[in-house]
């Protein structure tokens, strides 16, 4: 029996207890009442990101009696939300997905594995076909699109372009070679001063995203920049924002050294 997964508008919160769903949708959330399912992100051109479970309640009337909402409860955020490529081309992927029960599973079993045990090998393996190939370009493409292709060190923002972006690099916390894992909350997208400045150690930022800095060895362009807002430029998606424990690791064995 499939399993019904739902997407939230960008603009919603987390803890919304109310989905819109139109008359075409009805037939099939009505049949998952009681059931667990997923909640995800439909981003254009970019992935498909789940970031938590909740179980049907019921449907709702709108005061209109026209519009209609999916009522959940027990809505529960992923730990680690996984982000699928492959799945932009199913039709009504921007209102709903009906998912075999594997894929279901999978969904799930990802987001309980701790980023710090998540690869190159992980993030390949969220790929079919070709796109397994260009895994590692994949990943890069999603994090500037989470980012709005905007430094995070500078805020200054740039127009998308196909990868590599001539403007922009991506900064890893963990570096990969340390057993930094290929996600998109392990990326930060930087111009290419910030990037060299963040990996050798002369930039970083707390645990509440303010800046830290060796000064002495900034270029006076950047130190300008920076202090003029002094944290770090976060994307409204919070699933994109550094992971604590990764941003930890670059303070404690990177900065400074």
């Amino acid at each position: 029996m499939a399993r019904l997964a739902l997407a939230l508008d960008s603009q919603a919160g987390e803890d919304d207890r109310r989905v819109p769903i139109d008359r075409r949708m009805l037939r099939t959330v009505v049949s998952a009442l009681g059931e667990t399912i997923l909640l995800y992100r439909f981003v254009a051109g970019s992935f498909v990101l789940f970031f938590a479970t909740g179980k049907v309640a019921g449907v709702e009337i709108g005061a209109d009696g026209v519009s209609l909402s999916c009522r959940l409860r027990d809505v529960t955020a992923l730990p680690v939300p996984p982000f699928r490529s492959e799945m932009l081309s199913v039709p009504g992927v921007q209102r709903l997905l009906s998912l075999t029960p594997e894929v279901f599973d999978a969904v799930l079993q990802e987001s309980r594995t701790p980023l710090s045990k998540r690869g190159a090998a992980e993030a390949a393996s969220m790929f079919t076909g070709p796109l397994r190939k260009t895994a590692a370009l994949e990943v890069y493409r999603q994090v500037l699109a989470g980012w709005g292709h905007r430094c995070a060190v500078t805020g200054r923002a740039f127009e998308p372009a196909p990868a590599p972006h001539p403007d922009l690099r991506l900064a890893f916390l963990r570096p990969r070679n340390q057993g930094g894992p290929l996600h998109v909350s392990n990326m930060m997208p930087m111009i290419g001063a910030a990037e060299d400045a963040w990996t050798s150690g002369v930039l970083s930022a707390t645990q509440d995203h303010q800046i830290v800095a060796v000064v002495e060895e900034l270029s006076l362009a950047l130190f300008d920049q920076i202090e003029r807002v002094g944290r770090l430029h976060l994307p409204e998606d919070r699933h994109f924002w550094p992971d604590p424990d990764h941003l930890a690791y670059h303070r404690s064995q990177v900065f400074r050294r």
